[in-house]
């Protein structure tokens, strides 16, 4: 229902109201309605309430917040014509269209798939109908996310609802303000598709890399195969891909990292891992977008920084900070806050790496949806976006109780490129059995996908039991890369660390290299690679040993061809 169908709807009924009462009536009818429980909700339609499916057992309960702690909500207006942002992503991404390379504007994207001017005013009415200026709502260049800071207070006034405070069972640090249930007028409901902080909570532990050995112990190290790994730095990985000393030959080449979730790198950690892997790096620095606290250096952030750098030398490299808590005492939703941020970033990075990663069954199908949007427009723009698979084979993000298999998210979405990991066993590289891989529950298998999944369905030696995956899903990894035994520098001291998050920064840059080929040679950025991908896998090193155990099976199997390793 629009705006001006409902304005008329409600003006309708007062006016019907006032005909009905005696005039002598009116004042003090006029007061009963200014003191009494706000009759203006009258006028929305009966509330749909959304609820959590299940309480995350990692986070418990520790009291209310104040009134006045501030939330730094997100709304989303459902995007029109999903079918045609899609079609023209695919047009401008595959190699065979005649529209290929020819990415979108901002302007364009929205003109395609921005939100209505009726969708619009009923939000903003019903924002100042509790007294929230809609004018407080911060710009978003697609039109249709808004972001803006709400008290406590306000927030459960606007949603019918009650906010918690919650605690990690495992970091007391972190704490989030989350609610069990909320409530939406109806026709606010109809055309909302994001709704946050409420019922979704964040997985701050997924996908942290592992520690394959303890620090300073930088021989070869033996893996769970029993076979020595070679010790991974960026010299190994430029032989390894072939990349060799090749330079960046355009300097309007970019590339980033994304952090979330208080990952925060070392600059002097930074300079270390150079001077001792990479010298002539020394000295080169990231720009940085967002917090970072370098007394405070996390693993994650500083092994994607030192290999998105160490690998992609000297290109425009950004540090992209987007924290679960800010300085401010602000609560968000990172992976939504980061995609808003690049949503509004008119010169954003042409490749970006991201090593975070949450089941699938703590996403809901809605916030999932709304970022495969998302991806799909900063994918149309030629921004190349890729993701770590997990580092718990079939379990996920990270190793878990299961019986059956669990995706990763975002991995598990067509609009991103997912990155496995690989590691060498008697010479031979074979897929790492961390890697996460699998078949979404949530996105059917895109057409791209068909030949491929298909092949492996045939040729597969082993396939697990039926009934722990969907067969029908979209299938991830898209790509693998090395991901055992990375050196990384940390808090002053060489250590090992292992996962997929050691490949996805490995992979990123490579892409990045070669977007500055194209570049020099006059072409745009490769943007979304997907397609360029299924439609050219001879160029890929085949990797048909390994599997990804998890959920007590032996997970998927290595085969010939594309396979979910």
């Amino acid at each position: 229902e629009t705006s001006r169908s409902w304005n008329k709807r409600r003006n309708k009924v007062e006016s019907s109201f006032v005909r009905m009462i005696p005039f002598k009536y009116l004042l003090l009818t006029t007061f009963l309605i200014l003191v009494a429980s706000p009759i203006v909700l009258a006028a929305w339609s009966s509330p749909q309430t959304f609820s959590i499916s299940q309480q995350p057992t990692e986070w418990l309960e520790k009291g209310t917040p104040s009134p006045d702690h501030l939330l730094l909500f997100h709304f989303g207006i459902k995007p029109r014509n999903p079918e045609i942002l899609e079609k023209k992503l695919f047009e401008v991404s595959s190699p065979s269209s005649p529209f290929f390379g020819r990415h979108l504007t901002i302007d364009q994207i929205r003109e395609i798939s921005g939100p209505s001017s009726d969708d619009i005013s009923l939000f903003k009415a019903w924002l100042s109908d509790y007294s929230i200026n809609p004018t407080r709502l911060q710009p978003y260049l697609f039109g249709d996310l808004f972001e803006i800071p709400l008290t406590v207070s306000e927030a459960e006034k606007l949603l019918h609802t009650k906010y918690q405070t919650f605690v990690h069972v495992q970091d007391s640090s972190l704490i989030v303000t989350r609610t069990s249930q909320y409530s939406l007028p109806s026709e606010i409901a109809e055309i909302l598709d994001v709704v946050g902080p409420t019922v979704r909570f964040p997985n701050p532990l997924a996908n942290r890399p592992l520690r394959s050995s303890p620090y300073l112990e930088l021989e070869t190290y033996t893996n769970s195969n029993n076979d020595t790994n070679p010790t991974i730095t960026p010299e190994y990985l430029l032989a390894l891909y072939g990349i060799g000393n090749a330079t960046n030959p355009y300097t309007g080449n970019s590339q980033a990292v994304g952090s979330f979730l208080e990952q925060y790198y070392s600059p002097t950690d930074l300079q270390m891992f150079f001077n001792q892997y990479v010298p002539s790096m020394s000295g080169q620095t990231p720009l940085l977008e967002g917090l970072n606290l370098p007394n405070k250096p996390g693993i994650e952030a500083n092994l994607d920084i030192q290999y998105i750098m160490g690998v992609g030398r000297f290109l425009n490299t950004t540090f992209i900070s987007t924290s679960g808590r800010s300085q401010d005492n602000l609560e968000n939703e990172p992976f939504l806050k980061f995609l808003y941020n690049l949503g509004n970033n008119t010169n954003p990075p042409f490749v970006i790496s991201i090593s975070y990663d949450d089941y699938e069954d703590t996403v809901s199908y809605a916030y999932g949806s709304r970022v495969n949007v998302e991806l799909q427009r900063n994918g149309a723009r030629g921004i190349s976006l890729l993701s770590a698979s997990g580092d718990g084979g079939v379990e996920g993000a990270q190793p878990r109780n299961c019986t059956v298999f669990v995706p990763t998210f975002p991995a598990d979405s067509p609009y991103i490129t997912a990155v496995g990991g690989t590691a060498i066993y008697n010479g031979t590289e074979i897929a790492a059995n961390l890697t996460g891989g699998g078949f979404s529950n949530y996105w059917n298998r895109p057409e791209y996908q068909q030949a491929a999944v298909s092949n492996y369905f045939d040729v597969a030696s082993y396939l697990p039991p039926s009934d722990v995956y969907n067969a029908t899903g979209a299938g991830f990894p898209d790509v693998s890369a090395m991901a055992i035994d990375f050196v990384i520098a940390y808090k002053g001291q060489f250590g090992l660390v292992d996962g997929t998050s050691c490949a996805t920064p490995t992979f990123s840059s490579l892409i990045a290299v070669l977007n500055g080929f194209r570049f020099a040679a006059g072409k745009s950025s490769l943007g979304y690679l997907n397609l360029i991908f299924y439609a050219n896998p001879s160029v890929f090193n085949d990797i048909v040993y390994g599997h990804n155990p998890g959920c007590g099976t032996d997970g998927y199997t290595a085969a010939p061809g594309w396979d979910p390793l």
